[in-house]
């Protein structure tokens, strides 16, 4: 019975951080952050569950959703699908290799677009 108590206070703190939108491991931009600092990990826990824990970048950076790490000039990508027609495409202004870009941004949404990155399918876009 005590380690049954101890397991629903565990789950009870644990809640709150359990993450509806995580359904991937890996490092995201918290959409709804203008600033573009905050972002979230989702990490797989027992095999069947996400849990997400929410960190937000150091003074003066920037998430950057292409490297998943936070940088002095990382460029906020919020704002590029305003005005966009569904499924619009958009060359990555954060891509590693400008000359060469392999990642692009892909706008998605019915009633308001927002920005998710996406892989090249093959070398260069």
């Amino acid at each position: 019975m005590k380690i049954l108590v101890h397991l629903v206070l565990v789950f009870a703190l644990l809640h709150q951080t359990w993450g509806l939108n995580c359904v991937a491991p890996g490092v995201f931009k918290e959409p709804r952050d203008p600033t573009c600092k905050k972002y979230y990990t989702c990490t797989l826990v027992l095999g069947m569950y996400y849990l997400k824990s929410s960190s937000e970048c150091g003074t003066m950076q920037r998430f950057n959703p292409t490297t998943q790490k936070c940088d002095l000039t990382s460029i906020c990508i919020d704002s590029f699908c305003d005005n966009q027609l569904p499924l619009a495409t958009l060359p990555d202004p954060n891509a590693l290799n400008p000359a060469c870009r392999q990642t692009y941004i892909q706008c998605v949404g019915i009633t308001n677009q927002y920005p998710v990155i996406e892989q090249c399918a093959a070398g260069c876009c």
